[in-house]
């Protein structure tokens, strides 16, 4: 199945069945799952979303012609599960929320094995007492931070996994190893315990392995069933919903069985094939199969002629590519001179291609749900001590005067900024973006950023009045009208924090002041770009005020065991370029990144504390038609709503949304930090093609290739590239 394009809801999406007819949740249904099923596969009565019947599409074959039932899915997941080979991408269906009952069983049987304590089956399996330290076994780091183990080491997360000394424990204890008082000790000393509130049985369930010995069974005893030749029935070691369980099947475990195991061979015990690895050894099943591949160079699909879509009367439209040639370019340059003698349909631009191409009306942003900001440390003893250790008498402190730091959120022009500093971030005025949805699974249009409560947040922090008599009209009219910039604004508060300041005794008349800005790497053409887009922006906004000509930024890169975030989040360095996103199907979750320390590391904890620090919100708390006022700490509402033991966890999503919107206003509002942009790629779409949509869709990007359109044929495409000399203009 698929999540595609849905014309009659802006951005939205529906879900179209391809290899399937239907699925459906038969859990409940007693004439699939009696009481001999439930006892084989271990259905409890309360059980829902355990055992999901697919009805297979008849019309299914490979390009070959093969015919596609439900004995080629059997035959294909006992291969993919097959002992003897090992398949690294068994792992999608023996762990996970979609593992199959028995699945890992089958996987290891027969066999010895060092097996994460969480994931150890309750059948079919003896296990020994000893615990190991295993860290390429645990669940943890998918779960907690999105990423595979092997990912984690070398980037900014290994942090997360050091011990008091500094040292990463992921390196130092690489290989499994018997867990002793001494290492539990250590691993206590990470930081990804009191991020994920880690309890010691957690820290022994999540990082601890067993040797396990697994019965010799066989694939009957796995829960993957053919029900009849059309109809499968899947069950799942969990119970999953329909939509998690849809995104699961979006893609297919599928070979060609005969095929797959002509081309086996086994050394030194282990199984492996060549399937897949070129054309002849590939037999396709979608809409176009591989017809010639050349490592490094090139490879080609064309139209599988077998494919049900062509004649079946559902893809009317869909699919006009009759070929695809992808060529391998590793020079940039090579790639962008190939596109520009229409030779490519599209380019990934980098930064320097921007000033070229920045404003082409064929350019195309793909955002993430990653919201880029200016992280400030405004306590004051921070700045004090970074003032002595620059030691050159010019002052930091300035920073921890709220009018200041608002003065630096409105002097910056994020058009600019983000135009001529990033290699193609759009614009952000808020810390959620356009890919987050509230209710994905029953609503494909329920985008939080275009609720009311979202709009009103924005509006509400810049001030924008909309209504009778006012400047806009409509709460749509204001917040299509936000930009982040006020300059004279920002004048006026540079201005008042001056004279706060110089009060206080933060900063004296006359003094300069001199800001860090961490970065990963600030000699990148892209961040010195940065820094010196800010520098302009407060140049211009501190004109003909007491501050004028005093500030000036520089960049100070962090790219060893020190990451900015650590920086930031220790008073090590005053400013930090910061980015935070993911979870995009819930976004109640997100606001624990800035107000939960016990989840994971606040970069704004020097600023504020999310565990004193109070938000009073306002609204109908009894359903009575009666606004009243209740106040607590930003953790926690943020737990309220986004910690499943939350006061507001399982509200409705109205409530849950006015929660979210206050607690993103409040701490915008806070001004210890300002957003500057959300990050994306950038490339350009060639003249030769067209999607039906030019809004990014997390679910299905553009369109697709399914839906992809062509304004020539080829013979019209050629014609035109010579009539304009062989090279396109698209500046």
């Amino acid at each position: 199945m698929d999540f595609t394009y849905d014309p009659e809801v802006p951005g939205g999406y529906k879900v179209v069945y391809e290899m399937a007819d239907d699925i459906k949740d038969v859990t409940k249904d007693a004439s699939i799952v009696n009481d001999t099923f439930k006892t084989k596969w271990g259905i409890e009565e309360s059980d829902e979303g355990r055992v999901w019947e697919i009805d297979l599409n008849q019309n299914a074959k490979f390009a070959s012609g093969l015919e596609i039932d439900a004995n080629t899915y059997i035959e294909s997941m006992k291969r993919l599960l097959d002992p003897a080979m090992k398949n690294y991408r068994a792992n999608s269906y023996y762990s996970g929320n979609t593992a199959i009952v028995h699945a890992y069983n089958y996987y290891n049987a027969g066999k010895k094995a060092l097996t994460n304590i969480l994931s150890i089956p309750n059948w079919g399996v003896s296990t020994e007492s000893d615990v190991y330290l295993d860290f390429a076994n645990s669940p943890l780091f998918e779960e907690a931070l999105g990423m595979a183990y092997k990912d984690v080491i070398g980037s900014g997360y290994e942090g997360y996994f050091k011990n008091s000394q500094g040292e990463s424990l992921l390196t130092k204890y690489a290989e499994p190893v018997l867990m002793t008082d001494a290492i539990f000790s250590e691993l206590k000393e990470m930081a990804i315990i009191s991020a994920c509130q880690m309890t010691d049985k957690d820290i022994t369930d999540y990082f601890g392995s067993k040797n396990c010995t697994f019965d010799n069974i066989s694939f009957d005893d796995v829960g993957l069933i053919a029900k009849d030749d059309h109809t499968l029935l899947y069950v799942t070691e969990q119970p999953i919903d329909v939509f998690n369980f849809n995104v699961s099947v979006t893609s297919l475990w599928l070979v060609n069985p005969s095929l797959y195991d002509s081309l086996k061979k086994t050394t030194e015990g282990l199984t492996t094939t060549s399937y897949g690895t070129n054309a002849a050894t590939y037999d396709a099943f979608g809409p176009y199969k591989l017809v010639s591949f050349e490592a490094d160079k090139q490879f080609k699909f064309e139209r599988n002629e077998n494919w049900y879509g062509w004649t079946d009367g559902k893809h009317e439209g869909q699919y006009q590519t009759t070929s695809i040639v992808v060529d391998v370019m590793k020079e940039h340059s090579t790639a962008l001179l190939a596109f520009q003698k229409g030779e490519l349909d599209s380019i990934a631009l980098e930064q320097a291609d921007l000033a070229k191409y920045g404003y082409s009306d064929y350019l195309r942003h793909t955002p993430e749900t990653y919201t880029t900001r200016l992280v400030f440390d405004s306590n004051v003893e921070d700045l004090k001590k970074l003032e002595e250790q620059a030691g050159n008498g010019k002052n930091k402190q300035i920073l921890s005067q709220y009018d200041f730091r608002k003065a630096l959120s409105l002097c910056i022009d994020r058009t600019r900024f983000n135009a001529e500093g990033t290699a193609g971030n759009e614009n952000a005025y808020a810390l959620l973006n356009s890919l987050y949805y509230y209710d994905v699974a029953n609503d494909p249009s329920s985008i939080y950023r275009n609720t009311d409560e979202a709009k009103k947040a924005i509006t509400d922090l810049y001030e924008m009045e909309y209504g009778e008599g006012k400047t806009y009209k409509t709460l749509d009219e204001a917040y299509k009208a936000v930009t982040g910039l006020d300059v004279e604004k920002a004048k006026s508060l540079f201005t008042s924090a001056y004279n706060a300041a110089i009060k206080d005794g933060t900063y004296k008349a006359g003094q300069e002041i001199e800001f860090e800005i961490g970065y990963y790497d600030a000699t990148t053409t892209s961040n010195t770009s940065q820094t010196n887009l800010i520098q302009e922006f407060v140049n211009v906004a501190t004109k003909n005020t007491p501050l004028e000509g005093k500030i000036t930024f520089k960049g100070k890169s962090y790219n060893g065991d020190t990451t900015r975030y650590d920086a930031i989040g220790t008073g090590a360095v005053e400013m930090a370029n910061c980015a935070w996103g993911g979870a995009a199907f819930y976004p109640f979750s997100l606001p624990q990144v800035y107000c939960n320390p016990d989840y994971t590391t606040v970069n704004e904890i020097r600023s504020f504390d999310p565990t004193t620090k109070t938000l009073t919100i306002d609204y109908d708390w009894e359903g009575k038609g009666q606004v009243t006022s209740k106040t607590m700490t930003y953790q926690g509402w943020s737990t309220a709503i986004g910690d499943s033991s939350g006061e507001y966890f399982l509200a409705d999503n109205a409530l849950k949304l006015h929660i979210l919107a206050r607690l993103e206003n409040g701490l915008l509002n806070l001004y210890n930090f300002a957003v500057l942009g959300s990050i994306a790629t950038v490339s350009l779409n060639s003249k030769k093609i067209a999607y039906p949509t030019d809004e990014y869709n997390i679910m299905y990007g553009y369109g697709g290739i399914r839906y992809m359109t062509y304004k020539y044929d080829d013979a019209a495409w050629a014609n035109y590239v010579s009539s304009v000399g062989g090279t396109i203009n698209y500046e």
